[in-house]
């Protein structure tokens, strides 16, 4: 007998023993017993727990065993007998044969999507060879997720005595978000984008879905938060310039024309200088970008780097985690794409901020709703947190304005229109200089 098939009669004895909870049944898969008759004593008793909510009795386990007609009555009996044999273990050498069943687990899944793209990569598939390995990876990361049950009555006391220390000491326990540096807005966010949540920008063709992630994440880097901003459309330099010009508040077209003066350069190192080094990352990805490849390169840059938010630009564009990775064209899978940005957002516990597109038509309405949303507007209705429209009609136009109308917040809002003056040639949706005098105005 194996050291893992040891660890592995030892889970099915510490089931049967009442040592695992809850969650971790329903967690646990008949996939990690590499022993065969293990996996079959797993399978059944999983699912009377699932049906019944309760850990049989070996009678009747052996009972629902014997339903698998697959299962042969030789191998039932030997079942039976190491189910009735009494064996004595702590519990805590059943959550390390817990660990161990797990590790043993993953490396086999890994093992595999190396054998896999070692076939891929014999045949000059690079890009097919990259995708089963990356996606092998991903998945094994991702199993035995934690699961958090939260009794709500036990809960209550302490859900109290949060709320009231963070009302009696706000400057202690100032409650994590992350704002957009529109200050209507962020009072209507009740400060910004929260964990878990996913913010997207909405506008048609040009109308500054890109500007607003970009003021987004300058505004999250100049109040201490670390950012990743992932770029599909544009050069990571690009963006940085674009980033520098809502750093500056030098106008954008100076930068793309070389045309700052002596006294502007100097301006620009200052700003750049009252920066942290890896306090913002941009990350170029001209295609297939998908949220499980953002998740490998935050991976490997953990060391050094954690993000608070991350932005990218933008969700339309993007690559599903299941489909293909050669393309960041493939309209039919924006729902799927944004479906996994909010799986990455809960799963790094972090806000995203992404946008997409909306129908040309809407470009001079005063209101929209999802149902000018060009793609997969509901699958946007449903798992984005927030969504604001960029409006700028005619009308708006003539008189300097632009519309935002909050289309979507999941935890309400008073107003849904708000109405600022933007500047988009220093990237910014609200306007923090005076032409006249080049000068900021104080806000």
């Amino acid at each position: 007998m194996t050291d893992i098939t040891k660890f592995e009669r030892i889970i099915i004895k510490g089931f049967l023993k009442g040592y695992a909870s809850r969650d971790m049944i329903s967690a646990f898969s008949e996939d990690y017993f590499e022993t065969i008759q293990l996996r079959q004593i797993f399978r059944a008793l999983k699912n009377y727990f699932i049906t019944y909510s309760e850990i049989p009795q070996v009678d009747v386990l052996v009972n629902e065993i014997s339903k698998d007609k697959s299962i042969k009555k030789d191998e039932i009996r030997n079942m039976e007998a190491f189910l009735e044999k009494d064996e004595k273990f702590p519990e805590d050498k059943f959550l390390y044969a817990v660990q161990e069943v797990n590790k043993e687990f993953i490396s086999r899944k890994i093992r595999k999507s190396m054998k896999n793209a070692i076939t891929f990569l014999d045949k000059g598939e690079l890009v097919k060879a990259k995708e089963v390995l990356l996606k092998g990876t991903s998945d094994s990361m991702n199993e035995n997720k934690e699961i958090k049950i939260v009794d709500y009555v036990k809960n209550f006391n302490d859900r109290k005595e949060g709320l009231v220390r963070r009302r009696d000491n706000p400057e202690l326990y100032r409650e994590f978000c992350i704002p957009t540096g529109i200050r209507k807005l962020d009072f209507e966010l009740d400060g910004g984008l929260r964990r878990g949540e996913l913010g997207l920008w909405l506008a048609p063709p040009e109308g500054g879905k890109s500007i607003a992630l970009q003021d987004t994440a300058m505004a999250a880097l100049l109040v201490g938060y670390k950012v990743a901003f992932v770029t599909i459309e544009m050069t990571p330099e690009q963006t940085a310039y674009r980033l520098d010009s809502r750093l500056t508040q030098l106008r954008y077209r100076n930068f793309r024309r070389s045309k700052l003066s002596d006294e502007e350069v100097g301006c620009w190192e200052e700003k750049v200088k009252t920066l942290q080094e890896n306090s913002l990352k941009i990350m170029g990805v001209p295609e297939g970008c998908s949220c499980r490849l953002i998740e490998s390169e935050l991976a490997k840059l953990s060391g050094t780097f954690a993000a608070d938010l991350v932005v990218v630009d933008y969700a339309g564009i993007m690559s599903p985690n299941e489909g293909r990775y050669d393309t960041s064209m493939d309209w039919r899978f924006v729902g799927a794409i944004v479906r996994n940005l909010k799986g990455l957002a809960l799963k790094l516990n972090i806000p995203i901020w992404s946008a997409s597109q909306l129908l040309v038509g809407a470009k001079e309405k005063a209101e929209v709703s999802f149902v000018d949303v060009g793609l997969a507007r509901q699958q946007i209705a449903a798992h984005a947190d927030v969504c604001i429209g960029i409006l700028q009609n005619a009308q708006l136009r003539a008189m300097d304005i632009t519309k935002l109308q909050l289309v979507k917040v999941r935890e309400g809002c008073e107003s849904r229109f708000l109405e600022v003056q933007s500047d988009f040639d220093r990237i910014k949706l609200e306007r923090a200089v005076d032409d006249s005098s080049e000068g900021v105005v104080p806000f």
